[in-house]
């Protein structure tokens, strides 16, 4: 290097020698424009802190997350209806609300059962006539089982009507209609009165055991349980069975992104670690609200625990996505950042803190003019924006002011130069007039 400063020197008509630094690194006298001289920003002393206590801070911060892991998110619950998609403050809904009061969830929302009989069993007068005794029958077995099953002691066939069965009794003149449209009597109807709200969790759990109770009488008929409740919960179930398949695909796509982008195994692990840590933290802290009511002596309904128990099951939906897209970008934006000032021959270390002053008042006014944003739908009446709303607002917080100002900065900081592994950087130096000059 300093071989190359003499020769450089000789040829611009100068003297002087460029001094010898630590491969990797340059010294303060020799970082002006691009290096950290001259800069002033207290993002510097922060960032220099909290580099100097990064395995405390780590360990700090993850071990936060631990209760949430293990406590909160075990206990996490979903709740289906059309109540929480719609204004509390609304006139429609004050109408709904009071109608759920006067006739129950149930009588709103029905639960029906339709039977498909053999073709066979309904071919002539007399088949259809045994048959319309062995399915009233066999509804009396399903309701027995039902109750047993739930312990209730209040459901009977008499919940049963149709053209078998009324009031638990068993005729073929009953009020129930035939469908012709397979053919003559293809089908039948069985409406179901129970007073059990079907978005509950108790009324889930009914429907569940209906299904089961049905399914042991396949050789009378093909049975169909319809209704908005079990179509919510159908619904809902599928989605969050396949949850954390959409989440693993997400952090594959995060991996496959970054290591192609920044050329390094090392970097898109650290990326997924801050998003899990991010995730974790957001919608743990979500259950605490909604389900546990932890901000419910603020006595504001929008962050009140839920009377269902739980969220409506579309809000993780719909949030999830978002912010890791989020937390994805701000990530990106503070990384490469980091990659430019190794590029151009900062340590490690210094080239953290050097993204960090640069990058940390754009993205931390990116994340709270996207936190205003969401916030209006937080101040809405429609309980399901709220929680969306809460979601996005915590998790953009969390990683513009955690993540990219916390974690990222320690993580490099202990990492060293595996930060981007396998890949490397050129050594650099600059020339008298301030040029930089490659000397690999």
């Amino acid at each position: 290097i300093d071989a190359l400063g003499q020769r450089l020197a000789e040829a611009t008509g100068g003297s002087g020698s460029v001094s010898e630094a630590p491969r990797g690194s340059i010294s303060s006298s020799s970082l002006s424009p691009g290096g950290l001289a001259g800069h002033s920003s207290c993002w510097l002393a922060f960032g220099r802190g909290v580099q100097r206590f990064s395995p405390l801070i780590l360990l700090a911060l993850f071990g936060v997350a631990v209760p949430f892991a293990a406590f909160s998110l075990p206990k996490f619950g979903h709740t289906a209806g059309l109540v929480p998609f719609m204004p509390t403050d609304a006139e429609v809904t004050h109408t709904v609300l009071a109608l759920q009061e006067a006739f129950g969830v149930g009588a709103l929302y029905p639960t029906t059962l339709l039977l498909v009989p053999p073709r066979e069993a309904v071919a002539t007068e007399e088949s259809r006539k045994q048959w319309l005794n062995s399915s009233c029958e066999t509804l009396k077995a399903v309701a027995q089982a039902v109750d047993t099953a739930l312990g209730s002691k209040n459901f009977t066939a008499a919940a049963f009507s149709g053209v078998m069965v009324i009031n638990g009794r068993c005729t073929d003149v009953g009020l129930g209609k035939w469908s012709d449209v397979g053919g003559p009597y293809s089908a039948t109807q069985v409406m179901i009165n129970y007073q059990i709200d079907p978005f509950s969790t108790q009324g889930q759990a009914w429907i569940s055991q209906l299904r089961i109770a049905v399914a042991d009488h396949h050789e009378v008929a093909k049975w169909y349980i319809a209704g908005e409740g079990p179509n919510q919960m159908d619904a809902s179930n599928l989605t969050f069975a396949r949850f954390p398949l959409m989440i693993v695909l997400m952090m594959v796509a995060v991996v496959l992104l970054i290591g192609i982008a920044f050329k390094s195994v090392v970097a898109p692990v650290r990326a997924v670690l801050c998003l899990l840590w991010m995730l974790a933290m957001t919608f743990g802290l979500a259950i605490y609200v909604f389900q546990d009511g932890w901000f419910s002596f603020l006595h504001w309904s929008q962050l009140g625990m839920r009377a269902s128990g739980a969220m409506s099951w579309m809000s993780p939906c719909i949030a999830c996505s978002v912010v890791i897209g989020l937390g994805l970008d701000y990530d990106i934006f503070y990384t490469e950042s980091v990659v430019e000032e190794r590029a151009h021959g900062l340590g490690e270390r210094e080239a953290a803190l050097k993204a960090l002053a640069d990058t940390a008042n754009t993205i931390s006014a990116a994340g709270l003019i996207m936190a205003i944003a969401f916030g209006a739908l937080l101040l809405c009446s429609t309980p399901t924006l709220n929680e969306i709303a809460f979601l996005l607002i915590v998790g953009v917080l969390i990683d513009c002011f955690i993540n990219t100002k916390i974690i990222m900065p320690a993580a490099m900081a202990l990492l060293g130069r595996c930060n981007f592994w396998p890949r490397t950087f050129k050594p650099r130096c600059e020339d008298p007039r301030g040029n930089l000059v490659s000397v690999a």
